[in-house]
């Protein structure tokens, strides 16, 4: 409920500025911008990470590895808020030596699990619509390797 107050000032401020200064597609872009800010506030920092992140052309996509060893917490990893809606490949690979991993992309409301197959690895399109869209890696006592790639599907 904080951070919905946050986001109301810095959405008049700009509502204001844009109605005042340029039409409808001004508006669109100024507001987008404000959400896009707002919504890489929702990502785990770079040195909060368990593990590392090295960005793509956006904060939708990139790569993600981590080696662990008795790892409790939770990386967002990949995502933001956005009016665009978003299709991606994410990829991957999970090892298990022991405890609990969970990867889970949330689109607003709806969550989705991605389950390694047999062998440990991850390949799952997933489309996403506007609002907020987050990839996100939660460890329970976990020791193994994860890696992820998040890329625009073709």
């Amino acid at each position: 409920m904080k951070l919905r107050k946050i986001w109301v000032l810095p959405l008049l401020l700009t509502l204001v500025c844009s109605v005042g200064c340029g039409g409808k597609a001004d508006l669109l872009h100024s507001y987008e911008k404000v959400v896009s800010s707002m919504g890489s506030l929702a990502r785990t920092s770079e040195h909060k990470l368990i593990g590392t992140r090295t960005c793509g052309s956006d904060d939708y996509t990139g790569a993600y590895a981590a080696t662990c060893r008795q790892a409790r917490g939770k990386d967002v990893v990949f995502g933001g808020c956005s009016l665009q809606a978003r299709r991606l490949q994410v990829t991957g690979s999970v090892a298990c030596q022991s405890g609990f991993v969970q990867l889970i992309v949330k689109n607003g409301s709806d969550e989705l699990w991605l389950t390694p197959d047999t062998n440990g690895n991850i390949s799952q399109e997933i489309t996403g619509s506007g609002g907020d869209w987050y990839l996100s890696v939660e460890y329970t006592d976990f020791s193994g390797s994860v890696t992820l790639c998040s890329a625009y599907a073709e």
